[in-house]
C-alpha cells in the first residue's frame, strides 16, 4: 500500500511510455500534499506495531529461534525506518527517490550534505585525518571537494607527479569526425573507433558514459573485429566487470575492453598490456538523475561550480587507467567535440602536465599509428 502512494506520485511526476521502463524522481516537497499522503503514515504506524508485537513474542522463543530471525527483522525494521524517513516532511537533509523498474518500485534515500555526514561522525572523533588522491584539486583548487567533504579546516597540498607525461603520453583530438550527438556523425565516429583499433588490434581501453553508447559501437564495429581476430569485450554484454578484465591482461594483444562509469576509476593494468585510451564523451552525471538535481540546486552556478569539476575529477580518473608506473608509454583519443568549446579550453589547462596535446584530421592520426606499429 506504501509503495502504491509512491508509484502514484512517480507515474504523476514521469508519465509512463510503452518504451520507458526505467523511470526515477525525487520526492519533492508537494509530495507532502498529495491525497492519501497521510494514510501512508497510519500504515507504517500499523506495521510498526506488527514488527513490535512479533519481536516481543521472540522474546520467548528457543533461542536458536531467536538467532535465526535477529537478522530477517533488523532488515525489516531497516526498511521500514527508510520508509519513516522517506514519508517524513522534516527530513529535509535527506535526498528521497522512488525508481520504477520492470513493474517494481523502489525507495531509497542517501545525504543531501555528505560532508556534514563525514563532519559529524567521523572528522570530530579523530586526533587527525589524512586524506589523499589524485583527483582532490581542479586546476589546484580544493573549492569543489571543501564543500562536497566539508574540508575547509583542512591545510592543503599538492604534490608534484613522478610521471614525465611528456615523454610518456600523447593526447589526441580529431578535428573533423564531428558531434558524436548527431547520427550521422556518430556512425562515422563509431568507425574511427573501428580503424584505430584495427591498427592497434589490442591493449586498448575505451571508457564510456551510458550503456547505450557501448552498445551502438559494439554492435557497429564488432563484425569487423571479429573477422580480424580481435576481441571485443564490452561491460553489460561480455559478463562481469573482474572475468572481462582478467581476459584483457591475458589476451592484451589481441583484445579490446569497453566499459563505463565503474571502469574509469580502480582499473590497474600497467605496462604493455595497456597502450591506447579512448575516451569516448566527458563524463558529466545524468542531468535528470536525482540526485544530482537536489545537490546541483546547493549551488549558485551549478555547472560551473558542481558539474563541471565532477566532470574533470571523473575525467582525471579516466586518464589515470593509462600511465601507471614510470615506464609505461601510451596515447590517449578523446573523441567529444566540446573540447572546443569555452569550458573544453578550460579543461585542456587542466591536463596532466607536459603532455603532448595534438589536433587533426583522423586519417592524419590513423597514420601516426600505422607508422608506430611498424
Amino acid at each position: 500500500m506504501v509503495f502504491d502512494v509512491l508509484y502514484r506520485y512517480l507515474a504523476f511526476r514521469v508519465p509512463q511510455s510503452g518504451d520507458n521502463k526505467y523511470n526515477q524522481t525525487l520526492i519533492e516537497p508537494n509530495f507532502f500534499k498529495q491525497e492519501g499522503v497521510e494514510g501512508v503514515h497510519r500504515i507504517l504506524d500499523a506495521l510498526a506495531d506488527r514488527i513490535h508485537d512479533l519481536i516481543t513474542h521472540l522474546y520467548g522463543a528457543p533461542e536458536a529461534l531467536y538467532v535465526q530471525m535477529d537478522r530477517p527483522i533488523a532488515a525489516i525494521e531497516w526498511g521500514l525506518h527508510v520508509l519513516y524517513s522517506i514519508c517524513r516532511e522534516q527530513e529535509k537533509d535527506f535526498i528521497k527517490v522512488i525508481t520504477a523498474k520492470d513493474g517494481e518500485v523502489s525507495a531509497s534515500i542517501t545525504p543531501l550534505h555528505v560532508g556534514k555526514v563525514l563532519d559529524e561522525k567521523l572528522y570530530h572523533s579523530l586526533d587527525a585525518c589524512i586524506a589523499t588522491s589524485a583527483t582532490l584539486s581542479v586546476h589546484n583548487d580544493f573549492s569543489y571537494i571543501e564543500k562536497s567533504l566539508s574540508m575547509q579546516a583542512f591545510s592543503k597540498h599538492v604534490l608534484a607527479s613522478d610521471f614525465d607525461y611528456a615523454t610518456q603520453a600523447l593526447l589526441f583530438i580529431p578535428s573533423d569526425i564531428g558531434d558524436i550527438k548527431n547520427t550521422v556523425d556518430r556512425e562515422r565516429i563509431h568507425d574511427f573507433i573501428g580503424d584505430i583499433l584495427s591498427i592497434v588490434r589490442g591493449r586498448t581501453l575505451g571508457l564510456f558514459t551510458s550503456f547505450v553508447s557501448i552498445k551502438e559501437v559494439f554492435l557497429q564495429i564488432n563484425p569487423r573485429l571479429k573477422k580480424e581476430g580481435i576481441t571485443l569485450m564490452t561491460q553489460g554484454l561480455s559478463g562481469g566487470r573482474q572475468r572481462m578484465i582478467e581476459y584483457f591482461r591475458q589476451h592484451s594483444d589481441s583484445s579490446v575492453l569497453f566499459g563505463t562509469d565503474s571502469f574509469w576509476e580502480g582499473i590497474d593494468i600497467p605496462g604493455k598490456n595497456l597502450e591506447t585510451l579512448i575516451i569516448y564523451k566527458f563524463p558529466f552525471a545524468v542531468p535528470t538523475d536525482p540526485v544530482f538535481i537536489a545537490r546541483s540546486r546547493l549551488y549558485r552556478d551549478s555547472f560551473s561550480e558542481y558539474s563541471l569539476p565532477a566532470m574533470i575529477i571523473k575525467l582525471r580518473q579516466g586518464l589515470g587507467r593509462l600511465i601507471r608506473t614510470k615506464t609505461d608509454r601510451g596515447i590517449i583519443v578523446l573523441l567529444d567535440s566540446r573540447i572546443g568549446s569555452a569550458w573544453g579550453e578550460k579543461v585542456k589547462e587542466w591536463f596532466p602536465e607536459g603532455i603532448k596535446i595534438r589536433s587533426g584530421t583522423r586519417e592524419t592520426f590513423l597514420e601516426m599509428l600505422k607508422k608506430k606499429k611498424m
